[in-house]
């Protein structure tokens, strides 16, 4: 049992140590709580109706060392990941209170573990798999039990921690180091119940941007196939198709496939263009950032993984090896494609 006050916390045993890190956060939820109670309650003072005073609020966060409250939600977020839930149904009302806190400091409109004003930071996150602890699979094989979220959303799977701290590189990225986004035409949640922040049945991405057309995805990981061979029957591929098709051996993304693939007759998919970076974030090099989507029964799109694709410059086979030598030139002509195939734009509904 551990005792805490702002200053210091205190265990069972009466061992006196200072707040950690984790404390830290708590003190923010704090304040967090007591400005958002303020912002309620106080009404504009007279020299703030007289425009003799700004009524925006203080950066008050900033004393504790965090430069955005954006930053500390997907800090949280991180943390929240790794925790498992007795019920996976609890993954939004979870959060819901931190949200409905967060809000009037962010005074942005919260849509299933992400924010709007955010959206486009956020979109192109991954989540690791989660193992069996006696290793006698590939992955565990749990799914969710019911629909969690938009599948555009962290919260639609089952999985462990994303990078999601790293967001504030894409954000100012985003501002510098683009040459083209995807248009969001629209992007809502569909609440379930009276909580307008917490459990969802539905919600919507519509965006607009350049769409590349795929032949097909390599077979859904099975407990009897865990890494499958490529059919005999595959269509002659293009260096994106093949980039795509190799998701297969890498777990991240054959996990979140494995996930949420729904199949139906006739179905299709195809990757949509989100970002074109001119140096894009951590990397400094060119590139592009797509989500992978297939088709639904409704004629709409459901995210199924996150491609990303880069310009490298080459380095050496020896220093490398001649696996990773092979996916950066195969990675490279992904790229010369992508920049020189005519692919038009289409407007595409995301679940």
């Amino acid at each position: 049992m551990m005792w805490e006050c702002q200053q210091y916390q205190a265990d069972e045993g009466g061992r006196i140590t200072q707040p950690t890190q984790e404390y830290r956060s708590k003190r923010f939820i704090q304040r967090l709580l007591q400005a958002g109670k303020q912002q309620v309650e106080k009404p504009p003072s007279l020299l703030e109706r007289l425009h003799l005073r700004s009524s925006k609020q203080e950066e008050w966060w900033k004393t504790l060392s965090i430069q955005d409250p954006y930053d500390k939600w997907y800090e949280i977020t991180e943390q929240f990941m790794s925790r498992s839930l007795t019920k996976d149904t609890d993954v939004l009302p979870a959060l819901s209170g931190l949200a409905q806190a967060f809000q009037p400091v962010l005074n942005d409109v919260y849509l299933a573990g992400h924010w709007k004003k955010e959206i486009m930071a956020t979109l192109t996150w991954s989540r690791n798999a989660i193992y069996p602890s006696d290793q006698s699979t590939r992955f565990d094989l749990t799914k969710p039990s019911r629909y969690l979220a938009p599948s555009w959303s962290w919260a639609s799977i089952l999985g462990n921690l994303s990078a999601m701290t790293n967001t504030w590189k894409v954000r100012d990225a985003l501002a510098s180091s683009t040459l083209k986004t995807a248009e969001i035409i629209d992007v809502y949640t569909i609440p379930k119940g009276d909580d307008p922040i917490g459990q969802v049945n539905g919600g919507e991405l519509v965006l607009r941007g350049r769409f590349f057309p795929l032949h097909t995805l390599p077979p859904v990981w099975t407990v009897s196939n865990p890494f499958p061979d490529e059919p005999s029957n595959l269509p002659a591929f293009s260096a994106l198709e093949r980039l795509t098709y190799n998701m297969r051996i890498v777990d991240v993304l054959i996990y979140e496939y494995y996930q949420k693939h729904i199949p139906h007759r006739g179905q299709t998919f195809g990757l949509i263009e989100i970002i074109r970076w001119k140096a894009a974030p951590g990397s400094g090099i060119p590139g592009m950032d797509f989500l992978l989507l297939e088709s639904t029964e409704e004629r709409k799109w459901r995210r199924v993984g996150e491609v990303t694709v880069r310009k490298n410059q080459l380095p050496q086979t020896e220093y490398v090896g001649e696996e990773a030598y092979a996916f950066l030139v195969l990675e490279n002509e992904a790229f010369a494609e992508v920049e020189t195939r005519g692919w038009k734009k289409r407007t595409v509904t995301i679940l």
